[in-house]
């Protein structure tokens, strides 16, 4: 992991939490320009696939149970650039699929037609937060 130290990014983000942490700089959660917002704490346009759900309170996506996905059904996107806020409580695991065809009533389509950006906490290389599930 001494790598990431001499990553200009990395440390940039380092600086930026550190700056925030000390109230020496407000977070700036602003949209980015040129950016479509697919959830802005509204679930019109979106659909659930597979076992558990989704509880949507206070503009904030909650997963409970199951491997269920939520996905955005109102609109395909081809060619993209993904930005999202995600948090994890306790021993979690979860993840962002794309790529992947219409999954109608059945998950699996992302998982095995898809690519999944895992958001866990595992120390797995090819699994940990960011990585492209089992790719690195």
């Amino acid at each position: 992991m001494v790598q990431s130290y001499a990553e200009p990014n990395f440390r940039n983000h380092l600086l930026g939490g550190i700056r925030y942490a000390a109230g020496r700089t407000k977070a700036d959660c602003r949209p980015e320009a040129g950016y479509t917002t697919l959830y802005n704490g509204s679930t019109t346009g979106w659909s659930q696939s597979g076992p558990g759900s989704f509880a949507n309170s206070d503009a904030t996506l909650n997963s409970v149970g199951g491997m269920g996905l939520f996905w955005h059904s109102a609109k395909q996107f081809t060619s993209y650039s993904l930005k999202l806020d995600w948090k994890l409580t306790g021993d979690s695991n979860s993840g962002v699929f794309v790529g992947f065809p219409n999954p109608g009533g059945d998950p699996f389509v992302a998982v095995n037609q898809g690519y999944e950006v895992q958001i866990d906490a595992t120390d797995a290389a090819d699994r940990t937060t960011g990585a492209i599930y089992t790719f690195k």
